[in-house]
């Protein structure tokens, strides 16, 4: 008998799990809980490390915790839009222990 693939759904059909409704519900909450206009890469790194999900665990195998989340989250300036800035990269590499560029 030979198997049938059935055909990949649009991206406007594809269920969120309850785990990422969570993170999502939780990423809003953190955002507004700071007063940002816009929810940021910072926001959601920390509601993934924050919900019990499996991002949480991916998260916590890289050695990533809520403590340096939550130290860079205190010096976003939320009136400034997010932009990939080389500070904001190497920000976001110290948080997953990446050696800066150049080092």
């Amino acid at each position: 008998m030979a198997h049938t693939v059935e055909p990949l759904l649009n991206s406007r059909d594809l269920p969120l799990t309850a785990d990422l409704r969570r993170v999502f519900k939780r990423v809003e909450s953190i955002a507004d809980g700071r007063q940002c206009p816009e929810i940021r890469t910072e926001h959601l790194l920390l509601s993934m490390a924050e919900e019990p999900c499996h991002a949480a665990q991916l998260l916590a195998d890289c050695g990533v915790s809520e403590e340096p989340l939550l130290a860079l989250l205190a010096n976003v300036k939320s009136e400034v839009p997010q932009l990939g800035t080389a500070a904001s990269i190497e920000a976001m590499k110290s948080i997953f222990d990446v050696p800066p560029a150049g080092a």
